[in-house]
């Protein structure tokens, strides 16, 4: 009698498990995620830029501001594709993206307000990623960098969006790795995300000086421009000497770029573009950056 009691409650624990207990929870995506905000339409774009697809009817999106909160679930955010087209399934994949309108909604983008926003895998109750979307009205930094409100792009074969991190600090041991092949432009993308009216800032500005602190392979790699854009025009800065390692630009690459960023207008919608030529026909050559970033003084 005792044996078949035994059997009978492990055929029970067995059932239990097997129908989603402990050893089948339900799957997290591993996805990673990089989020914009477009005060211009009340937006927030949100980037799938690697890892696993995600069911978009498995998430909901959470927006936390000042004791406020509002909650969006698939039906209420529309999702693009790469190409810009409305996506006409309910995955989200890489190059996708999500778009929020947070018109009338209890979070107000241009509150002034820290926001929060949380994206919540509903089957395991886990949150996917947290992030802070924008701070509390601030004082200008020293630097303004891409992280953590900006982007970083490159068109190498093993670039893509980078990890905005890798260029936010100096001699921190985190920097890009993009690879240079033979006879080609690399280029690396820089968008900084500024949000003029959060900041200390007056027009006209007064200074606005931009630094990057970046290292070659070799000589063979030694062609390269870093060129601006300020909202209507592409300017190249030269000249750029050429650094092997951060210690040798770390010192030589500050630009005096208030001439073509006098306003604040210009220095939110500013980009930075920096390329490099590979001249040699070994191909495993690569430019690393280990910070770029903007001083302003109004």
């Amino acid at each position: 009698m005792i044996a078949i009691v035994v059997l009978a409650f492990s055929g029970i624990a067995l059932t239990v498990v097997s129908e989603g207990g402990i050893l089948n929870p339900p799957h997290i995506p591993l996805t990673d995620l990089q989020e914009n905000i477009n005060l211009g339409d009340d937006t927030i774009q949100i980037f799938h830029i690697g890892g696993e697809a995600i069911d978009l009817s498995a998430i909901n999106i959470i927006l936390s501001a000042n004791g406020k909160r509002t909650e969006f679930n698939s039906s209420e955010f529309k999702v693009k594709n790469l190409d810009g087209s409305n996506s006409t399934d309910d995955v989200l994949m890489i190059g996708d993206c999500i778009v929020i309108n947070t018109t009338g909604k209890e979070v107000n983008l241009m509150g002034g307000d820290a926001i929060d926003m949380f994206i919540v895998h509903t089957p395991s109750e886990q949150v996917i990623q947290k992030t802070v979307l924008q701070t509390d009205s601030e004082e200008l930094p020293e630097w303004i960098t891409p992280y953590p409100y900006g982007s970083v792009y490159s068109n190498s074969t093993n670039g893509g969006w980078q990890n905005m991190e890798l260029v936010g600090a100096a001699d921190d041991g985190l920097f890009t790795n993009i690879q240079v092949p033979k006879k080609a432009w690399v280029y690396e993308e820089y968008e900084f995300g500024v949000k003029a009216y959060r900041m200390d800032t007056s027009n006209p500005l007064k200074l606005v000086q931009l630094k990057i602190i970046y290292g070659l392979h070799d000589d063979n790699s030694k062609i390269q421009t870093l060129s601006i854009y300020n909202g209507s025009a592409w300017t190249q800065l030269t000249p750029v000497p050429e650094c092997h390692d951060f210690d040798e630009c770390n010192n030589n690459t500050l630009f005096d770029i208030t001439p073509y960023v006098k306003t604040t207008d210009e220095l939110e919608k500013l980009q930075v573009m920096f390329s490099v030529k590979g001249n040699s026909n070994n191909e495993k050559k690569y430019l690393n950056v280990d910070f770029i970033g903007i001083h302003v003084e109004s």
